[in-house]
């Protein structure tokens, strides 16, 4: 467990966010842009193994923590090129919500993916569809089908008072080494920041949101209107200096 506390320029931290998975790519940006801003509670192995639920409770017990920003996924086993699952990912989804509910921890902001839908599919084939928040899942790795199961869970959570949001974040990657689906499907890091402060100030209708975490890109294949109005400002292809 690591803590970091927002900057002593600031007269009050507003509030404390536990982020889990916090080395991986997305857990570094957040970190980087919302520790001088939020007091953060990190969690990530060795120090936590979120499969061990009393270890987890025991982290955020009497931390007075706002918000769970779930990141942490075994992605070596289960990603979106892979065709195996590890169902540990989806037991420690639910460690999350298990323990806000418990803490009455009172939101919970979790990693879901663009890949719930075919998008290379619609990237390959250059098929003219725009996914939006009605069109209907189609997975075509476990990976995926994964996601949406973590997305119904985080939805019958939510019924119980939590506020969840199931962001489908498209690719947040290294400025070194940007990915060639970019132009789809890619998330700046300026973006990346901005819209998680939003979720996290945000309150929500209903307890439950799904949005799509993918920056206004030339080639975008999602429809980014969103309940929380969240306005991605800075392309990917910019921020990561490639050719759309």
């Amino acid at each position: 467990m690591k803590i970091t506390k927002a900057s002593q320029n600031n007269k009050m931290i507003r509030k404390t966010i536990c982020i889990t998975g916090y080395k991986g790519n997305i857990g570094q940006v957040l970190t980087a842009g919302l520790k001088h801003e939020y007091e953060l509670l990190l969690l990530d192995l060795p120090d936590t193994n979120l499969l061990d639920y009393q270890m987890v409770k025991n982290q955020l017990k009497d931390k007075h923590i706002s918000v769970i920003i779930h990141l942490a996924w075994n992605c070596k086993t289960e990603n979106y090129a892979s065709k195996a699952s590890d169902p540990n990912n989806l037991t420690m989804a639910n460690h999350v919500y298990q323990v806000a509910l418990e803490l009455k921890i009172p939101k919970v902001i979790m990693a879901s993916s663009v890949h719930t839908h075919d998008v290379y599919k619609i990237i390959n084939e250059e098929l003219n569809v725009i996914i939006d928040l009605n069109t209907k899942p189609d997975p075509v790795s476990p990976y995926g089908e994964s996601k949406i199961k973590i997305e119904e869970t985080g939805k019958q959570f939510s019924k119980k008072g939590i506020q969840v949001i199931c962001i489908r974040f498209g690719g947040v990657c290294t400025q070194a080494s940007p990915w060639s689906d970019t132009p789809y499907l890619g998330l700046s890091h300026p973006d990346c920041v901005d819209l998680l402060e939003q979720c996290i100030e945000s309150n929500i209708k209903n307890n439950y949101l799904i949005i799509y975490g993918v920056s206004d890109n030339d080639k975008a294949i999602h429809n980014l209107k969103n309940p929380i109005n969240w306005t991605p400002k800075i392309k990917a292809t910019d921020f990561y200096h490639i050719n759309s």
